[in-house]
């Protein structure tokens, strides 16, 4: 599949917005080679989105995955997003918000929404589990952190669930602070089994930050229900 995005329109500042995620295991395990390290990240993608976290550029692909020290790293669509994981069993990645690019009639730094970040802290969460079973270390704890940067004056949207009804009290919810960070940590082993809760305490400050909104728990249910029933990155 094609890993460009296309990019819509731009307001006065042109104002992109980024988000990172970061997490480490702690635990005894046995580090692998580089070699063994980026044949692991293949084999642990997970194939919920197109844009799947930490994505593996095809053979063909001018997009390459280098070593660098006790890391792994890949730049993709032109250096908008980047990733890296380590022998260590730690794992960082930075993407632009999709809002800003993958619809033609977005106005970047305008719009946020509302379900994109149960889907990716889901996701991420995940990857860390299968990163712990894949280095042999399903007792370690997890260490996992989000931020969310460049929120200031974004509205919530509700684009891909407008049964969701955001404005439902004629209000509308717009961020105050610029940038939000979450932490936990928890055990690899419980991670799948606590999903929901895990991604709710994770994304809970998030939503605060757009004036207190704050999604039902059946939205976090129902949404990652529907991302772990979801295969189209496997055709990617």
């Amino acid at each position: 599949m094609s890993r460009k995005m296309r990019i819509g329109k731009k307001t006065t500042n042109g104002k992109i917005g980024h988000w990172s995620m970061a997490y480490l295991l702690e635990g005894q395990f046995d580090r692998p080679s580089l070699k063994k390290l980026r044949t692991i990240v293949e084999e642990i993608r997970l194939p919920y989105t197109g844009w799947a976290l930490f994505y593996l550029p095809a053979g063909t692909s001018s997009l390459k995955v280098r070593p660098r020290g006790d890391t792994i790293e890949c730049f993709l669509d032109d250096g908008w997003d980047f990733w890296r994981v380590s022998t260590m069993g730690r794992a960082f990645l930075i993407r632009p918000y999709q809002e800003d690019f993958l619809d033609a009639n977005a106005v970047q730094g305008e719009e946020f929404d509302v379900t994109l970040p149960i889907w990716r802290v889901g996701e991420g969460l995940l990857h860390s589990q299968r990163l712990a079973f894949a280095f042999n270390a399903e007792n370690a704890t997890v260490a996992f952190k989000v931020i969310w940067d460049d929120l200031h004056g974004r509205k919530l949207i509700a684009r891909g669930t407008p049964e969701l009804m955001l404005s439902f009290t004629g209000s509308t919810f717009v961020a105050t602070e610029n940038r939000v960070a979450s932490f936990l940590t928890v055990s690899a082993q419980n991670i799948s089994a606590t999903l929901p809760e895990l991604v709710q305490r994770l994304t809970e400050p998030l939503y605060n930050n757009f004036d207190f909104f704050s999604p039902p728990a059946t939205l976090y249910i129902n949404e990652l229900g529907k991302m772990r029933q979801s295969n189209v990155g496997a055709l990617g």
